[in-house]
């Protein structure tokens, strides 16, 4: 109870390391101009059954095959080479306009995959379609076509998981401009993994809704034997207009388990949905829901919520920092970027401008604790990186998961040609946290850190304290998670039970506050006292020291994670 008390107050305080500290492992771009390369992206799975997790990338306005007409390239995780690229049928088709690994649907030993041509004419102008490959051959398994025109079938796409219980993995396709509840109420279907057979088909309540505008399969989340899969409307008006909703389907009986709904009108709460893996360690996936229009310390700042995937409970809010940053205009789950246990998740909003007008950024949130572990920024004005985010899975095997982000207005190759980014989360950083107190001698104590908290290798880590009081002896403590504590004056600022490194003198030969401490924390990690320091763990350290008549001295406080 008193660790979830002070997590909203730990969180404004909390202060992340910068994006640098992370490695961008390949950088692809688009063609040429227009092509919008990184519409859509996602982790592909293991195409080529190499035993590293591939990735898949549309470009929907690419003209390779007629103005519009489309790609989808699917990229190696391994050497980042090409695989497979597909061309749009014909002009307008707008091939790529989403992307998704399905899993070995077919059984082959292979992962295959998907996309959307959400402008393909199959069933009338703009009908749309759905396409799958198989990952063993690369060749056409299936295409999938909306029912009439302006359907946009093919405008989401998401692995389902087993809908049927048949051994199979299904597809979700999302189709906002069907009218069957009125005007561009929507759609979304379910289809056969085997054959493109429909297996569900969940309309829109509404005019006017754009029911299928995001989907996301979820896996079994009411444990029935049957994966279930969610479906978002972005301008439904359960809470005023446009405020979005999000509703969540059992894949056993086509029913629905629970709705979630937008918080005020104009949100566009649904906008953007995912599966967020299991972010609270139950064994269920959860969700993840971004309402880039929705308010939180400004207006259009942006909000992404994180529910409860066993019963639409509320697990985690974030916001964008400043207004019409349009924060949750993607979402995604991040996989387990610090080995913890817990999946993380990470969201785009595109137009942050940390880097220049609508430079745009990607954040990732620790699933454990709900802070902000990362900030992946744009690196020019208008190029709205975060556009697309998603996990890549481990592509470069270190046993940490990589991240995909994406910037689909990236001028490099020419005006709106796009990029996609591989990020590695290696090597961790540092960051600092909480308030110092100040001691008898008038000074406010800080501490600070130089180089990489490694398991292994000879580098040093080093935690140094300064503007301590001289000739007192003290020591660094550290724990599992942060706090927000009064003690003895000042703030506790990592949560009990907190263990300890051995007493150190702060030394110095002068008075006041010319006293210090240093420790490198790599050759105590490594040198075996505490088996509790390995790859992964989360660590938040607070030197303390004897001040005058035995009461605390205390620093403000470091964060970090142990790298390999």
């Amino acid at each position: 109870m008193r660790k979830s008390a002070v997590l909203g107050v730990i969180a404004a305080l909390f202060v992340s390391g910068a994006a640098s500290a992370q490695t961008t492992l390949k950088t692809w771009l688009g063609n040429s101009a227009d092509d919008e390369f990184g519409y859509a992206i996602r982790n592909c799975g293991d195409v080529n059954n190499d035993g590293r997790d591939d990735v898949i990338v549309g470009a929907r306005w690419d003209d390779q095959n007629g103005a519009n007409s489309g790609t989808v390239t699917v990229y190696s995780g391994l050497n980042y080479t090409q695989l497979y690229a597909y061309k749009g049928d014909t002009a307008y088709d707008r091939l790529g306009t989403s992307v998704t690994g399905l899993g070995d649907i077919n059984n082959d030993g292979f992962a295959d995959y998907a996309a959307g041509a959400d402008g393909d004419d199959n069933s009338g102008s703009g009908s749309g379609s759905v396409r799958v490959w198989s990952g063993k051959t690369g060749a056409v398994m299936f295409t999938a076509s909306g029912p009439t025109a302006d359907d946009a079938f093919g405008t989401s796409i998401a692995a389902a998981g087993d809908v049927n219980s048949d051994g199979f993995g299904d597809i979700i396709v999302g189709a906002p401009g069907v009218d069957t509840n009125g005007f561009a109420a929507g759609m979304a279907r379910v289809i056969s993994g085997v054959n493109g057979a429909t297996l569900y088909t969940f309309n829109g309540a509404a005019i006017s809704d754009y029911f299928g505008t995001s989907v996301a399969g979820l896996g079994d989340v009411n444990n029935d034997g049957f994966s279930d899969v969610a479906v978002g409307a972005p301008y439904a008006d359960p809470s005023g207009a446009a405020s979005g909703q999000v509703r969540v389907f059992s894949g056993k009986t086509g029913a629905v388990l629970y709705t979630l709904n937008g918080s005020v009108a104009a949100d566009n709460f649904g906008a953007s949905l995912a599966n967020a893996g299991d972010v609270n360690n139950d064994g269920t996936a959860d969700v993840i829901v971004g309402a880039p229009y929705g308010d939180g310390p400004a207006a259009e700042s942006g909000v992404a919520k994180v529910f409860n995937g066993k019963n639409g409970a509320l697990l985690r809010t974030f916001t964008g920092d400043s207004a019409t940053d349009l924060f949750g205009s993607s979402v995604g789950s991040a996989g387990d970027v610090d080995a913890d246990g817990f999946d993380d998740v990470i969201v785009g909003s595109i137009w942050d401008d940390i880097s220049g007008v609508s430079s745009g950024s990607a954040k990732v949130f620790s699933g454990k604790l709900g802070l902000q572990i990362f900030t992946f920024s744009g690196s020019a004005a208008q190029q709205q990186f975060g556009a697309q985010v998603s996990t890549a899975g481990d592509v470069n095997n270190d046993g940490f998961d990589d991240l995909l982000v994406s910037a689909y207005l990236d001028d490099t190759n020419g005006h709106d040609a796009g990029l996609v980014r591989v990020i590695s989360p290696l090597p961790f950083p540092t960051g600092t946290y909480c308030q110092g107190k100040v001691n008898s001698a008038g000074c406010l104590p800080v501490i600070a850190t130089s180089g990489t908290a490694k398991a292994s290798g000879t580098s040093a880590f080093t935690i140094s304290a300064t503007k301590i009081v001289a000739q007192k002896s003290g020591l660094l403590f550290y724990g599992f998670a942060p706090a927000n504590l009064p003690f003895q004056g000042g703030t506790l600022c990592v949560d009990p039970p907190t263990r300890r490194t051995p007493a150190q003198n702060s030394g110095s030969s002068g008075t006041g506050c010319t006293g210090s401490f240093s420790m490198n924390f790599n050759a105590f990690i490594q040198g075996g006292g505490d088996p509790q320091l390995v790859a992964g763990q989360e660590v938040y350290a607070q030197y303390y020291f004897r001040d005058v008549s035995s009461t605390a001295g205390l620093t403000n406080a470091v964060s970090f994670t142990i790298n390999p």
